[in-house]
């Protein structure tokens, strides 16, 4: 991206010379002109930094042809060159330099004709090359990623989307960059042959300058999704990249822009792009869902944004204040299933934290109702509606049902996960309950209440060495977590 596009301008003939500049740059010397480890990085660069010399990378290089790639590489699109005539007068006026090394003798002298037509092939040559840039990565995808189970290497089949860039540079609009990146993991998460990150373990990567390798090992998935999100007034621009977390190559890239209020279709529009590029299979229901999405009120998911932000903290404090944010984005467009089913989980994450559950536990449940009532494929809503009959009404089958149906829309969530792990307990199905947290646990690696549940399961199920074994690897992280030192000592007792 040229420095205009990455701050949201308007592009133009300019920005195509500024193309031409990093390509040529690339082409000469064998480097990128901006380059870095992850894409802020990056962005940083084309905005703030000058590349290194050409003639301090490669030897023999025409100080004429260094000016003209650089002068094209002007960071203010006034001072590069205005039009790809000037670009070809300066070819033509190099004429002799071009052709020779410094210091060193020109061959015969050439006519600016002859230098008119190079120049013209270098533009040919170089539109051949952005093509093939352009196709051959999808071209690769195509052919080269198949499922490893088959013995085809290359497959993606579980994927986490690290923290996207804010590129407003404005930690104001922290809240809306990251409610973007959790709407589109959860869009991810629902497509049932993908094994996606929760948000709870990516976030640690934030600014992040890690390889990305090591990040997919820790992560253990086979591709990692780059992004970044510009809002300019009612526009929004969702950039996203997929690299492969084995050889951190770039496999996908796509950009994507729309007025606010269509935020969701374009979000759909990113997950069935990864989607068909990793040749995920989708079920009818999971197709339908990506071909589907209501206009939202601006003002409604601007204030659905902020309580999600709050809401993940996963504090008393927070999660109350994000009730209030909730509330607001249903008091403003009642219809908003979202707001409702993220009103419900906010009230019953608030009875884990310590809220009375006769106060809460009715809220939750009602709100989950509603949610239903406009959407019935809102996995967030099923969950809460689980716990409701699971810890309060002790309508066991209920419960049961309900986390079933969450699973079935979001495979991902380790919420459900765990609250259906609980179900099998009651129904006494010990070994399936230790299945399901650990499938949880794949889902969420690093968050230490994904963690603390299977010890807390493996010791119900009086499997007591895997319980010393997990707890004392838990410990090991963090040594003040009592619940899983309790668990540890009776397991030692028994």
């Amino acid at each position: 991206m040229s420095p205009e596009q990455v701050r949201g301008g308007d592009a133009d003939r300019r920005t195509d010379l500024w193309g031409l500049g990093v390509v040529l740059y690339e082409m000469v010397t064998g480097r990128r002109p901006f380059p870095g480890d992850h894409q802020q990085a990056v962005v940083y660069a084309v905005l703030n930094q000058e590349p290194e010399p050409v003639t301090a990378l490669r030897t023999g290089v025409p100080p004429a042809l260094e000016q003209l790639i650089f002068k094209a590489l002007r960071k203010n699109p006034d001072q590069r060159y205005q039009h790809l005539d000037d670009l070809l007068v300066d070819l033509e006026a190099g004429g002799g330099k071009l052709g020779q090394a410094p210091g060193g003798a020109g061959g015969p002298a050439r006519r600016p004709g002859r230098w008119r037509w190079a120049g013209l092939g270098v533009v040919v040559v170089l539109a051949l090359v952005l093509a093939v840039v352009a196709v051959l990565p999808r071209l690769q995808s195509r052919g080269g990623r198949r499922a490893a189970a088959g013995g085809e290497p290359g497959a993606i089949r579980s994927l986490a989307v690290l923290p996207f860039g804010n590129m407003m540079q404005d930690p104001n609009q922290d809240y809306f960059v990251e409610g973007i990146h959790e709407a589109l993991i959860t869009g991810l998460s629902q497509l049932g042959s993908l094994r996606v990150i929760s948000r709870t373990s990516v976030m640690r990567y934030k600014d992040t300058t890690r390889p990305l390798t090591e990040i997919a090992r820790e992560l253990d998935v086979d591709g990692l999704i780059e992004g970044s999100v510009l809002r300019v007034g009612d526009e929004v621009r969702v950039t996203a990249q997929l690299i492969d977390g084995t050889t951190d190559e770039h496999v996908w890239a796509g950009s994507y822009d729309r007025d606010l209020r269509n935020v969701l279709a374009l979000l759909n529009e990113v997950a069935g792009a990864i989607a068909t590029e990793i040749e995920a299979t989708l079920t009818p229901e999971q197709a339908a869902r990506l071909a589907q999405a209501r206009p939202v009120n601006l003002e409604a998911y601007d204030a659905l944004l902020r309580g999600i932000q709050l809401f993940n903290s996963f504090r008393m404090r927070s999660v109350r204040e994000s009730i209030g944010y909730f509330a607001q984005a249903i008091a403003i467009d009642e219809e908003f299933a979202d707001a409702h089913a993220w009103l419900s989980g906010a009230y019953m994450v608030s009875a884990i934290l310590g809220a009375p559950p006769q106060e809460v536990m009715p809220l939750a449940k009602a709100s989950a109702q509603r949610a239903l009532e406009l959407d019935d494929g809102l996995a967030i809503a099923y969950t809460s509606m689980g716990y409701v009959r699971l810890y309060f009404d002790r309508d066991w089958e209920a419960g049961g049902a309900a986390f079933r149906r969450a699973l079935e829309i979001d495979p991902n969530n380790a919420m459900a996960r765990h609250g259906y792990a609980d179900y099998l307990l009651v129904e006494n199905r010990l070994d399936d309950s230790v299945d399901q947290v650990l499938r949880g646990r794949q889902s969420n690696p690093l968050s230490p209440l994904s963690n603390a549940v299977v010890v807390g399961h493996l010791y119900i199920a009086r499997r007591y060495d895997e319980t010393i074994a997990e707890g004392e690897k838990l410990l090991a992280v963090d040594p003040t977590y009592l619940a899983v030192k309790g668990f540890v000592r009776r397991s030692y007792w028994q």
